[in-house]
């Protein structure tokens, strides 16, 4: 390789390819990270989070369960217990004796303790407040009885698929690619999953209600566009290496199943690939010109029935004409 991996030094802004960056620094970095790259669609939204900063990114327990996934099968356990922390009860919000047992529970694993006053002013908030509570002064991401379970019987399901277990094996897990500041104004970086160099390939790592689902997250959250763009951050700082993105999806309940998937190198993804460079000629149009246009600024636009909706009517007409 005529590039070198760097094992995470400490500092907040490294360049190049690092191992062994935290989440926090990571995700702390101005650089922009593919999820950051589709808010290009939006450039007064982009403007908000990503220039003034008026908009920031805020830790959601919805995610817990996929980065104790991540920890486990790609980081090894020394590295899932520096992250997670376990406890042999499951938390419940039902009643208020739950509830207190629960902020008890969650409490032991504060950066800073709370004391008996803030737990009773806590209580009387809903869930979703004493979690967004915790969230933000959390070590460590807490699991619950209940939530370990699921995640064994995941780890188990993605251990029996030899695809899942083959490609998780011979490279580099958690490697982040990170650019200098480029003409947009911005630099650009990744975290894969896990990365293969001797096979040219990235992993990454999904969990989902049910695989039915990822198809649809595949289009709708625009995870070709998150592939696009890992290939060419990698292959900017590594001079064109990777040509190939493998999904692992994991169901998070029954059946637990899993699936292998590998996004096909056409002329649609090829397309996928043109966009994220058409993203990054706007923004470098928006940053030279000091403003992100609004959509109200466009005028009068154009909107009509796409063919996929004619043809339903057209099949609902026809159906009708014939009795």
């Amino acid at each position: 390789m005529d590039f070198e991996i760097q094992q995470y030094d400490g500092s907040s802004n490294m360049l190049g390819v690092i191992s062994g960056e935290p989440n926090d620094v990571y995700h702390a970095n101005p650089a922009l990270s593919s999820t950051e790259s589709k808010d290009i669609d939006n450039p007064p939204l982009f403007e908000k989070k990503h220039v003034t900063g008026e908009i920031e990114r805020e830790p959601k327990k919805c995610y817990d369960i996929g980065t104790a996934t991540h920890a486990l099968l790609l980081e090894g356990e020394e590295a899932y217990r520096k992250q997670i922390a376990e406890t042999d009860e499951v938390l419940t919000w039902r009643g208020a004796s739950e509830k207190r047992n629960s902020i008890d529970i969650m409490s032991e694993f504060l950066i800073e303790p709370i004391d008996d006053i803030q737990k009773q002013l806590l209580s009387k908030k809903n869930k979703d407040e004493i979690l967004d509570f915790f969230n933000r002064r959390r070590s460590r991401i807490i699991l619950d009885a209940k939530e370990r379970d699921q995640l064994m019987k995941m780890k188990e399901s993605a251990m029996n698929s030899a695809d899942f277990m083959s490609l998780i094996s011979g490279g580099y897990s958690e490697l982040v690619f990170r650019t200098e500041t480029l003409s947009t104004g911005f630099g650009i970086q990744c975290k894969g999953d896990y990365v293969n160099f001797d096979k040219n390939y990235f992993f990454d790592l999904k969990t989902v209600d049910n695989l039915g689902k990822f198809w649809k997250d595949f289009e709708n959250l625009k995870y070709y566009y998150s592939a696009a763009y890992y290939l060419k951050t990698s292959n900017y700082l590594t001079g064109n290496i990777f040509d190939t993105f493998y999904f692992g999806v994991i169901e998070k309940q029954e059946p637990f199943d899993c699936i292998v998937l590998e996004i096909v190198d056409d002329a649609n993804f090829e397309m996928a690939k043109e966009e994220v460079n058409v993203d990054f000629n706007l923004l470098q149009r928006y940053t030279e010109q000091g403003h992100f246009p609004r959509a109200s600024e466009q005028g009068i636009t154009p909107i009509a029935v796409s063919d996929w909706v004619a043809k339903k009517i057209a099949r609902k007409i026809q159906r009708f004409k014939n009795g």
